[in-house]
């Protein structure tokens, strides 16, 4: 696993998490911005599940969410993040939530939600 968890956030700029050229190949900007709206409605809510499966020590729901998203992440070609989901799904399928379960899915939040701001910038530049 690539470790995210030494680079600081500040970093990592949005161009270098994600990149919708596959998207937008696909049908256009008009497509492009529904799949942006979709994106910001359903991811928050995995990451928060996630995050609270975590807490509650429930690796079968981690799993599924990690899995769910490593296919968004996958669609938005956002290959660290891509890779991190990856991992805790693989993590979380041979070991119990602990502690290093925890902190991968912490920077799978952070991850996200840098993601998350670029994605809003690019949808509010595409509704002009």
């Amino acid at each position: 696993m690539q470790n995210l968890r030494n680079t600081p956030s500040a970093v990592l700029s949005t161009a270098a998490l994600y990149d919708l050229s596959l998207l937008q190949e696909l049908d256009g900007d008009e497509y492009l911005l529904e799949m942006l709206e979709v994106l910001l409605q359903e991811v928050p809510k995995d990451i928060k599940e996630m995050k609270d499966a975590a807490v509650a020590g429930r690796g079968d729901i981690i799993c599924t969410k990690a899995h769910k998203l490593k296919s968004t992440a996958a669609i938005i070609q956002a290959e660290q993040l891509t890779q991190l989901l990856g991992d805790i799904e693989a993590f979380g399928k041979t070991e119990s939530p602990g502690n290093e379960l925890t902190q991968m899915i912490d920077t799978a939040v952070d991850l996200c939600s840098q993601i998350e701001s670029g994605l809003k910038m690019d949808a509010a530049r595409l509704m002009h």
